[in-house]
């Protein structure tokens, strides 16, 4: 089946946190070409930066083991800390214990990607962030018509 890769918002900046530089810039060359602005990490010290800037991603992927502060502590910190607008937080690993996405909600991911992951996988990853970040943003409006 050949389709098309959707893409909701091309304005969405997305930052790829993945110490394995060939993976990083796969993904980093995958969603350039759908048309996303990406920010990229090597290490948990870099990503916890970029997401304390005025130029916070909309979404972001999260190697879990990374040099400095894993992605799950990443995620921790950044629910900790108020931001202005929501990220939707995916974190990734190839490690299976078994109870990785239940961990990775538990501190805070929206969502949990299994590794290795398909090229349709990943665009389902950014299509739901894009949706959930919507849905948040069309709350938030109507909040403030009623209040």
């Amino acid at each position: 089946m050949n389709r098309a890769f959707q893409v909701l918002n091309a304005s969405v900046r997305v930052m790829v946190a993945e110490d394995d530089n060939v993976s990083r810039v796969m993904l980093q060359a995958i969603l350039r070409k759908w048309g996303y602005d990406v920010v990229t990490a090597k290490n948990g010290t870099e990503a916890l930066k970029i997401l304390c800037t005025s130029q916070l991603p909309t979404i972001g992927f999260l190697d879990w083991h990374m040099p400095d502060v894993e992605g799950l502590t990443v995620c921790q910190s950044l629910r900790r800390i108020s931001v202005e607008q929501p990220i939707h937080l995916v974190l990734t690993t190839s490690v299976k214990e078994g109870d990785e996405g239940l961990r990775a909600l538990e501190a805070g991911a929206d969502d949990f990607l299994p590794k290795p992951y398909s090229v349709n996988d990943l665009n389902a990853q950014v299509l739901k962030g894009e949706r959930h970040l919507s849905l948040l943003s069309r709350l938030a409006e109507a909040s403030d018509k009623v209040a």
